[in-house]
């Protein structure tokens, strides 16, 4: 008997942040990609750096990251703790982007320096472990009120500052200083 050849098999997709940050970082530098799947590639990181530093994109999958969480922000909305991590406490300080990026550069060279060497498993583990403090906050009190932003305010700041400064390291590294 012969066997029958079979195609081979197409290449598995990206099962988390990791693994597809990792192929777009190798698609980028991929001669053989196309200006379009270049293009797609570097929308993709951007995205995903974003998406690792906020801290329930690495939280639990048993509550799909706080999107099974119900929350009331503010005393008016109810919602899911995912949602006020995505956007609420990024909106809340009511900054535009440009007035966002001015008021949170505020890296030293040294956590510059040091944040653009860290691996990437290093950004997906301070992510994780900034979400002890906020389930443990969810269950104590699902009602947040002013006190939740001061509490985690600073967290976020400093998440949105990692993740930019990290891209731009990445960005360097995959296109030349």
């Amino acid at each position: 008997q012969t066997a029958t050849p079979t195609a081979p098999a197409a290449p598995a997709a990206p099962t988390n942040a990791y693994t597809a940050l990792l192929q777009v970082r190798k698609d980028l530098k991929d001669p053989k990609k196309t200006a379009d799947e270049k293009l797609f590639a570097l929308k993709f990181l951007v995205h995903l750096v974003g998406d690792v530093h906020q801290p329930l994109h690495v939280g639990h999958a048993e509550d799909k990251g706080g999107n099974d969480i119900k929350v009331t922000w503010r005393s008016r909305d109810e919602t899911n703790l995912h949602s006020v991590w995505d956007g609420a406490l990024v909106e809340y300080p009511g900054f535009t982007f440009t007035e966002m990026a001015t008021a949170y550069d505020h890296a030293t060279p040294a956590q510059i320096k040091q944040w653009q060497q860290d691996d990437m498993t290093t950004w997906l583990f301070e992510s994780y472990q900034l979400c002890t403090p906020i389930y443990a906050s969810a269950v104590a009190n699902p009602k947040f009120d002013w006190h939740y932003y001061p509490t985690f305010g600073p967290s976020v700041e400093q998440q949105i500052l990692k993740a930019g400064i990290r891209l731009a390291g990445v960005l360097n590294e995959t296109f030349g200083k």
